[in-house]
Order: structure tokens, then C-alpha cells, then sequence
């Protein structure tokens, strides 16, 4: 989950339910980044709660964290996609449940509202068996309204996902993104991304699993453990055929390396 405000706070919320073994945890964490820099950073591996939708939008309640919040669709949800499979108890799928959102939120002395994204990632296979050696994410919301998410998997089963407005688009010739995070260009179209503000960077072991429980970190290879990210939000500007002007808006994106 993200929100994104008009002064230009960014919110990144992650809620998820993970049994590995005998063990079970649901996790939930949450990265504020304001306009100047200051950022608001907490996680909780005790009863966390997954979103559930009501009355027409998404609802979040994390006590443990002390937030609630709202997003409520202004772009219809998208149909599950399957990224990977190799049998029916291996299988990783992703949906867009809010390609883009109005959103409102509350934790701790902060009242945010913005325009957000929603997903949700259910995979029954160890992560660390995923056949891919770098991940590239984002979403990029226009400010005429237009939303696009992307999916790029590079490695032994490459693949290349867009959304627009929650729909698959065609791509011949797949996406092809730059090395640096700073842009993708897919089906003639270029989406230029900035990376002069990083939201999260390093390896999980030091971000996502910070003060994860001890038995967690024994059960994960390194592999996982030294998994580095980036994350970063900004400005971005959509050339594509037919548009004349380029069409600016806000973007988070995000690389991941599996491997070196």
C-alpha cells in the first residue's frame, strides 16, 4: 500500500501473513518520508491484519502500529495474474486492488491524504526459489489520471507485466528498463523516472527485517537475508506516440537484486 499527499509525503505500508515451517507470522510495517527528509519508520511481527475491503474501498487497521487508514478505488481493481508456476502448490500471483486510489490514513499524530496504490502478492513457494535475479516494480500516477504499473523479472524466467488503469497492455518486445532505475521504454513509449530521492535502501536484514524475530531470521538463507533494494519516489514524465506533450505525474519504483 502507498499514499502520496499534495505537500509531497510518502507513505510505503506493507501487511502480510507468513507461515514457513511451524512458524507464523503476520508482519506489518510502515515508512513515512516527508518533503525535508524526516522519516517515520515502524514495524510490528505480532498481530498485524491484512486490508479488507468494505462498503467499497479498502480499509487497514494495524493497532500494533497504531494506523488506520482508507483507499478507496478510482480505478477498478485488476484480475489476478499469475507471474510463476510449476505445479499447483507452487505458484506466485499478483493483483492490482487499487491501481489508483483517494486515500486516508491516520497514525500517531500524523492525518495524511493523497492518492495511493494497492496490491496483493500470494505466493505457496519459498521466495528464495524464484528463478529470477533482479526485480524491477513501479506505479506511475498521471496527473490527467492515467495509472501504470509494471512488473519486469530479470533472470531464468524473464517477464514483463504492464497495467494501464488496471489493464493488461499489449508489449512487443517486452519492457526494457534502465539499469539505474531512471526509466523503462516499452511498445515505443518512454517513461522517464527520477532517483534523486530514495525512499529505503540496503538489504532487507537491515530494512523490512530490522528486530525480526530470531527463530524468522534462522529458518531464512542469505540469500534472502542480503537481498538489496531501493526504493524511490518522484516525478515522472510519460513520452509516448500521439501525446505531444509529455505527460508528467508521481511515481514510486523500486529494484530489487536477488543476486550480485
Amino acid at each position: 500500500m502507498d499514499c502520496v499527499t499534495e505537500d509531497g509525503t510518502v507513505v510505503l505500508a506493507y501487511a502480510s501473513d507468513l507461515t514457513l515451517g511451524s512458524v507464523h507470522v503476520k508482519h506489518s510495517s510502515l515508512l513515512i518520508v516527508d518533503i525535508d527528509g524526516m522519516v517515520v519508520s515502524r514495524q510490528s511481527f505480532i498481530r498485524g491484519m491484512l486490508p479488507e475491503f468494505v462498503r467499497g474501498k479498502w480499509q487497514w487497521r494495524c493497532w500494533p502500529l497504531s494506523i488506520q487508514g482508507s483507499w478507496t478505488p478510482v480505478v477498478p481493481t485488476a484480475a489476478p495474474i499469475s507471474l510463476y508456476g510449476s505445479g499447483p502448490w507452487r505458484n506466485v500471483s499478483w493483483q492490482c486492488l487499487a491501481p489508483r486510489a483517494k486515500v486516508w490514513m491516520s497514525t500517531k499524530g500524523w492525518r495524511l491524504e493523497g492518492t495511493g496504490y494497492m496490491e496483493c502478492l500470494t505466493m505457496n513457494l519459498e521466495p528464495w526459489s524464484l528463478p529470477l535475479d533482479s526485480l524491477h516494480w513501479g506505479r506511475f500516477h498521471a496527473d490527467n489520471g492515467r495509472a501504470l504499473t509494471w512488473i519486469v523479472w530479470e533472470g531464468d524466467h524473464p517477464l514483463s507485466i504492464m497495467l494501464e488503469n488496471g489493464k493488461p497492455i499489449s508489449l512487443p518486445g517486452g519492457i526494457k528498463t534502465r539499469p539505474s532505475g531512471e526509466g523503462l521504454d516499452f511498445a515505443g513509449c518512454s517513461l522517464d523516472l527520477s532517483c534523486e530521492r530514495v525512499l529505503r535502501s540496503g538489504d532487507i536484514s537491515e530494512t523490512v527485517l530490522t528486530r525480526s524475530p530470531m527463530v524468522l531470521r534462522r529458518l531464512l538463507p542469505d540469500s534472502i537475508l542480503h537481498l538489496k533494494e531501493t526504493k524511490w519516489g518522484g516525478p515522472a514524465s510519460l513520452v509516448a506516440p500521439g501525446l505531444g506533450a509529455p505527460e508528467n505525474g508521481y511515481a514510486i519504483h523500486e529494484v530489487v537484486r536477488f543476486k550480485p
